[in-house]
Formats: C-alpha cells, structure tokens, sequence
C-alpha cells in the first residue's frame, strides 16, 4: 500500500509540474484559437470558456478532478476531446514500445546464452562486439538506413505512415536494435557472475548437462538484472519514441505531444504527459513485481 500511495504521489506531483511548466511558455492560447485580428470580446469569450480567466491553483483542481473522472479536456488545436486523439495515438506508441521491447529481449537472451557457452569461440566475441556497435550507432540512423534498403531498394516494406502492422516492421526492427544491444549486454554480464558463483560448479561437478546447468540454473538466477534493465527499456519508449514516430511518419503520442507543445495546446500536452508518466509508473511498479517473483528476498522499501 505504501509502494501504491507513492506512486499516486508521483503521478500528482508530475501533473503539477506539468501544469506549472506550461503556464510560463510563451503565447496565448486564445490568440492561437482566433488569431491577431480578433477583438478584445472575443479573446475574452474563449479566455472564459477555457478557464483561463481564473486562478492557476482553481484550473488545475478542476483539471484534476476532471482527469481523474475520465474527462481528458478540450484539444486547442484539433477541437476535439483529447481522448479522442489519445485513443487513436496510444495503440501504435504502445504496439511499438511493448514489440520493441518482446523482440529485443528474445535476441538478447538467445545471444547472451550463445555468448557465454562459448565465450572462447569466434562468434561468442562476435556477439560482444555487436553488443558495443549496438549502442554506438545512432537510433534515426538505423531508420533511415532501414528504410533505404527494405523501402527504397528491396520495396518490401512501406517507408512511412500507418497502414497496418506492415508499417510497424521498420520502426519495431530500428527501436529494438539498440535494445538489444543494451540487453545483451546485461545478460552476458548477469551469466558471468552467476557463471562463476559455487552451485554452478556444483552442478557441473554433479555431471549435469551444460545445457541444464546455463538454462535451468544460470540464466534464471541471472535475470534480475536483465528483467530491471527490460523494464527500464520500456520506460523509455513509453516517453521516447517520438525519433522514430518522426523519421516513419507514424502519429503515435511522440509526434502527439510534439504538436500541443508547438502549438501550445495545454490541455492536450497535459493530458499526454500526465497519461506518459501513469504508463512509467504502472510499468515500474510491476517491474518490482516481477522481481520479487524472481528474487523472493526482494522486498519493497
């Protein structure tokens, strides 16, 4: 109950931030609605029906109660319920985040074990190296590169827009490249440790198969901190996918937020930015969860 109170904590406090923050950059959402040609009666009519006639503290009490009964305000820009755009970006952030995440994982742990079974061996070195060249290479790079060959070249997949899952392919390959790199990494370390502890040379002194003693003992006792580094990793993409939602041209909640905040749509950058950090939260908490399944010595402080 305390880990679930601070996390509801979190999640308030990032809204009043969020909030405080918006209320200092420059321009005036009215003047944005109706433009400069537009009297001082009219400013005043959507000033009022904005709620921006009233005091910061009371707008943001009403924002709250509102948010938190379902209703996400007004979009400025679009004039349309915010949920309404939410429902539509949030599916293809998430399938791209959750995707890039699945398939970054499933690699690296095939090649942490491939790695560590044969650390001696020309392809275990070559995995190491790939895991380096992984998280040096620039993420737009990967995309444009993807895209000049499987669009441009071979024409097998589409460049950019969203059409279907095809349109996906691309962004999912060039988000879970880096990943992967940065999740192998904590697996081949994970099983270095755990390689080297006692009981794994109990069990291979006992006569047990290598490949029990890697899958069944090594690789479950090494995954906390692959799971930890899995979790942050999606994290990240709940907030970071706008790179790739802009070389791809997918309307994802990236180029969502960019938009309210090049056109100060207030209520629509809130919204998103407070729903972000709802996902972060709720993914951190059942990180912990996770682990404490892994690790029952884990416990919340």
């Amino acid at each position: 109950m305390r880990k679930i109170l601070s996390l509801i904590f979190i999640v308030i406090l990032v809204s009043l931030i969020t909030f405080t923050a918006l209320q200092v950059l420059p321009g005036d959402p009215a003047l944005l609605i109706l433009g400069t040609e537009s009297s001082p009666e009219a400013l005043a009519a959507i000033r009022s029906q904005l709620g921006l006639d009233k005091p910061a503290l009371v707008r943001f009490g009403q924002w709250l109660v509102s948010f938190v009964q379902g209703d996400l305000g007004q979009s400025i820009r679009y004039s349309v319920p915010v949920r309404v755009l939410v429902a539509r970006a949030l599916p293809i952030t998430l399938t791209l985040a959750l995707w890039a995440v699945f398939v970054s994982l499933g690699i690296a742990i095939l090649l942490g074990v491939v790695s560590a079974a044969f650390a001696s061996r020309w392809w275990g070195r070559g995995v190491r190296v790939f895991s380096q060249l992984g998280m040096a290479v620039p993420q737009f790079w990967i995309g444009i590169l993807f895209i000049q060959v499987f669009a441009v070249q071979l024409r097998v997949l589409p460049a950019g827009g969203f059409s279907g899952p095809r349109s996906l392919i691309l962004p999912v390959a060039t988000l879970a490249l880096p990943r992967t790199a940065v999740l192998l990494n904590m697996v081949q370390s994970g099983l270095a440790n755990v390689l080297g502890s006692d009981y794994i040379r109990t069990a291979k002194a006992k006569g047990l198969p290598w490949a029990k003693v890697l899958f069944k003992h090594a690789l479950i006792n090494g995954a906390i901190a692959t799971a930890t580094s899995a979790g942050i990793q999606l994290i990240q993409l709940l907030a970071g996918t706008i790179v790739v939602e802009q070389v791809f041209g997918l309307p994802g909640m990236g180029q969502l937020v960019l938009t309210g905040v090049l056109q100060r749509d207030l209520p629509l950058v809130q919204a998103v930015v407070v729903l972000v950090a709802i996902g972060i939260v709720a993914v951190n908490f059942t990180v912990d969860l996770a682990l404490m399944l892994l690790d029952p010595r884990i416990r919340f402080e």
